[in-house]
């Protein structure tokens, strides 16, 4: 199993990150890299027994409400298409693990977006890289 976490705990650009949040709502106390990583291992291992006895289909409805992916719209680079982009919707994820998409301009085709060799750049909406 992988589990990919991505966190901006200190930089306030591009976006804003966890410890500028902290400060807004008046916290005494800010994030530490190495707190926050502890603090989510400890919560992931609460969820793995019922992970090993049921699979990933138990959690998936409250997957959902939290993540803020289903229906952004990406650009993905890919040598097949067009002009070397393509446009998709994000509409879950795959039996795999990688993300599900849908193509924007393509009715019906749907795509797997591996995380082998991809890079977010999140201000631009731009997935680089692979399509499986």
């Amino acid at each position: 199993m992988t589990i990919g976490v991505g966190l901006n705990v200190d930089n306030s650009h591009p976006t804003t990150c966890l410890n500028d949040l902290m400060r807004e709502y008046g916290a005494n106390a800010l994030f530490t890299r190495e707190a926050l990583v502890a603090g989510i291992v400890r919560r992931v291992q609460s969820f793995l027994p019922a992970l090993g006895r049921s699979g990933f289909g138990s959690f998936e409805a409250e997957y959902y409400r939290a993540w803020l992916h289903t229906g952004q719209v990406v650009r993905v680079q890919d040598d097949q298409a067009h002009g070397g982009m393509r446009q998709v919707r994000i509409v879950g994820l795959a039996d795999n693990g990688y993300l599900k998409a849908s193509g924007v301009s393509e009715p019906g085709s749907m795509f797997e977006l591996s995380p082998d060799g991809n890079s977010l750049d999140f201000l631009s909406g731009l997935l680089a890289k692979k399509i499986v």
